[in-house]
């Protein structure tokens, strides 16, 4: 291989390794919002309902270990025990 395909190769594979950083990045900074906004609500015994945090639209749906919250292209599961959070899960 050549030094410049070697470079060229190396400048690839490096910016798609910084716009999957940037991506990851995005994605946690939503999750950690999410998670903090219906963290607040439940240990304030309130009802974990729709709602709007950040830009972010949230859509709530109880289920038998707590909750499913619907938002971007993602779904993050909470498992609630005595109003907190014991255990979420997030995928598309």
């Amino acid at each position: 291989m050549s030094l410049i395909a070697a470079k060229s190769d190396y400048i690839f594979k490096a910016d798609q390794v910084y716009r999957n950083l940037r991506e990851f990045e995005e994605s946690f900074e939503s999750e950690a919002q999410v998670i903090n906004y219906a963290k607040c609500v439940l240990i304030r015994k309130e009802e974990l309902e729709d709602f709007y945090v950040n830009g972010i639209s949230v859509s709530v749906y109880e289920n038998h270990n707590g909750y499913e919250l619907h938002y971007l292209d993602y779904v993050m599961d909470i498992n609630v025990y005595e109003d907190q959070i014991i255990a979420f899960d997030v995928h598309h």
